[in-house]
């Protein structure tokens, strides 16, 4: 008896003490709502997210959905930290950031480290060349004589070098521009770059008949994109689900999208998905 209550004194002594409580670590949820912000983690890749460098003003799908979201959720949000496409799972799980406030492209890798929303839309990958190229199968780049381009650390990165092994490459730093990719194709740095298309249509407006698609049912791929969350955060996550969804119904997603890249980016009901992940 005495030890039963010996127990129960110290729980009520480590109640009413804190230091002898065990730190419990705020859920993101909480710290979200407490604060009312959202801190976003975040990188140039147009036309989801660009940056303007003369006055440093953010546009983009990316910005368009995120005024939404905090609309509805009536929050705020603010561009907390650049990161590097590699380096985005890293600041979601150590919770420096509370989301990606950019989509991007869902993998088996990524999946299991960290968390993602739904899926907000869908985009066709497809292989890049020039114009004037005489190529005519995709597999005519998988070889040493030919190079491929792409950006370090990106998905398009572990694409590239998974579908084409034995190509040569041209890579570019992470958070080069994805201008990059195709300037290095033009200029005959590289024969071909692994890239959707959105950004092969953003670069094809300033740079008209200078790239066309090898389309190929061994290398095309439909993927989905979606905002990176930090992992085992269902509530928060269920936060951003319901809103995206919200949005998809009601024909906000697809207005924003069409804003920015109507022929290229698609919602979900409307893709046919390709179930081959990375």
């Amino acid at each position: 008896m005495k030890k039963i209550m010996m127990i129960a004194a110290c729980l009520a002594l480590a109640a009413c003490n804190p230091s002898m409580q065990v730190d419990r670590a705020q859920s993101v949820q909480d710290r979200v709502i407490a604060s009312g912000k959202i801190r976003c983690g975040y990188f140039d890749w147009d036309p989801l997210l660009k940056k303007d460098v003369n006055t440093q003003k953010f546009s983009g799908i990316a910005v368009d959905m995120m005024d939404e979201i905090t609309q509805r959720l009536n929050l705020t949000y603010e561009w907390s930290e650049e990161v590097g496409p590699s380096t985005a799972v890293e600041s979601v799980k150590s919770k420096r950031v509370d989301m990606i406030c950019l989509p991007v492209i869902i993998t088996h890798p990524r999946m299991r480290v960290a968390d993602f929303s739904e899926p907000v839309m869908f985009s066709v990958f497809s292989v890049w060349v020039r114009a004037d190229s005489t190529l005519t199968d995709t597999a005519e780049l998988n070889n040493p004589q030919h190079k491929m381009t792409y950006i370090d650390g990106t998905a398009p990165m572990a694409m590239t070098k998974r579908l084409f092994p034995f190509a040569g490459a041209a890579s570019l730093t992470e958070l080069s521009p994805t201008s990059d990719m195709f300037l290095n194709v033009i200029t005959n740095k590289a024969d071909g770059v692994y890239s959707d298309t959105s950004n092969a249509g953003i670069f094809s407006r300033y740079n008209q008949g200078k790239i066309k698609p090898l389309h190929d049912a061994d290398t095309d791929r439909t993927l989905p994109w979606a905002f990176m969350l930090p992992p085992d955060e269902y509530p928060f996550r269920r936060m951003i689900d319901l809103v995206l969804q919200a949005m998809q119904l009601d024909g906000t997603v697809a207005k924003i999208i069409q804003k920015h890249a109507a022929e290229t980016m698609y919602l979900p009901l409307q893709s046919h998905v390709n179930q081959q992940g990375f």
